[in-house]
């Protein structure tokens, strides 16, 4: 009936053999139990499938939710997209700059934490060209470049978003990846804005081959990529932190050097993070603590302090340099046994 077709139903039975269980799953059960009754187990069975049921309820109701959400929110986009080029520019870029302001706009309605995410990595970005001396209309289109590179992403829960990649179930990194090609939908059938489609579908390549979509590698990125690789991962890290934001970043990004971003363009990034977090003034080349949390440790930093847990053990003495060993192991006490704080260690982004 379809009253009842939701409830997940239970068989009880004194037969034994495989084939009775099979007959039973075949009519569409989702569990047995056998005779005699244990009440406490019933119970929990029950419970259990319950539980299951309601969760894939909501999951149903989030996927039909989120369908509807990025059919309406890339329609919008791709209608403010049309209307721009329908303008008449009347000079070099002008589209660009309209579509720029667009954007902009769409995000300050979205209210967020992507879309803040949106502005700083686009301004890291842009500030990053800058200082390499590219020219007007690359500087342009590297700045949309930031702004788009993940507004395939709305649509998506926060809290897939705000998960790191290790943490996610394989249908959430799915999801979560596929916020590529639905930010590059956005793009595509306009020549214009090829290299902006570029940016966006390869922005988290890696360095070294290890990225997605495409494994590419070295100089096989397209530049504006790899400038929005390194600033997607500058504002992550400094969001994770409370002081020190710019030195933590590149700091981060020195241990990512030659693996994961391009080492030769992370010192274009230095003065505009530290402009952008508010540490222009700090001066140079001095080493400065700061308390990190566990999961944001990378091989090659320096602990200040020892790292004690709650019950006394000893992970890592004043001058440890981490690794990926003892970084897993300090990781895995933060779980069962936390010291009271996060890690102490040295910054000094400037050697």
């Amino acid at each position: 009936m379809e009253t009842t077709r939701e409830i997940p139903v239970i068989f009880v039975t004194a037969m034994s053999e495989i084939t009775d269980e099979e007959r039973g799953f075949g009519v569409g059960c989702v569990d047995y139990l056998t005779k005699p009754i244990n009440p406490a187990l019933t119970l929990a069975r029950v419970r259990t499938h319950t539980a299951l049921r309601q969760a894939q309820l909501k999951l149903n109701e989030w996927n039909n939710n989120l369908k509807s959400r990025v059919i309406h929110n890339v329609g919008t986009i791709r209608k403010n997209i049309e209307k721009v080029h329908e303008l008449e520019t009347k000079h070099k870029g002008g589209s660009v700059n309209s579509l720029i302001i667009a954007v902009k706009g769409m995000l300050e309605l979205h209210e967020s934490r992507y879309a803040t995410h949106a502005f700083i990595v686009s301004r890291l970005a842009s500030g990053a060209a800058r200082s390499m001396s590219l020219d007007y209309a690359t500087i342009r289109m590297i700045t949309l470049g930031g702004l788009m590179h993940d507004i395939g992403k709305i649509g998506l829960p926060d809290y897939v978003i705000e998960k790191y990649e290790k943490e996610m179930t394989e249908n959430e990194l799915r999801d979560y990846r596929e916020h590529i090609v639905r930010s590059q939908f956005l793009l595509l059938d306009n020549e214009e804005l090829n290299d902006v489609l570029l940016m966006v579908r390869h922005h988290h390549e890696a360095f070294n081959g290890s990225g997605f979509p495409d494994g590419l590698k070295g100089e096989e990125i397209p530049l504006g990529a790899r400038l929005i690789a390194i600033a997607d991962i500058i504002d992550n890290a400094a969001s994770s932190v409370v002081t020190d934001k710019a030195d933590y970043a590149l700091l981060k990004l020195s241990v990512m050097a030659g693996n994961l971003v391009d080492p030769k363009l992370i010192h274009h990034f230095r003065m505009v993070a530290r402009a952008l977090y508010f540490e222009a003034g700090k001066k140079s080349g001095s080493a400065t603590e700061i308390e990190v949390p566990p999961h944001e440790l990378c091989p090659g930093m320096q602990v200040t302090r020892d790292l004690v847990t709650k019950s006394g053990n000893m992970l890592a003495v004043k001058g440890t340099e981490l690794e990926k060993s003892n970084i897993s192991l300090i990781q895995k006490y933060y779980i069962t046994d936390p010291p009271p704080h996060g890690v102490f260690v040295t910054l000094d982004t400037d050697n």
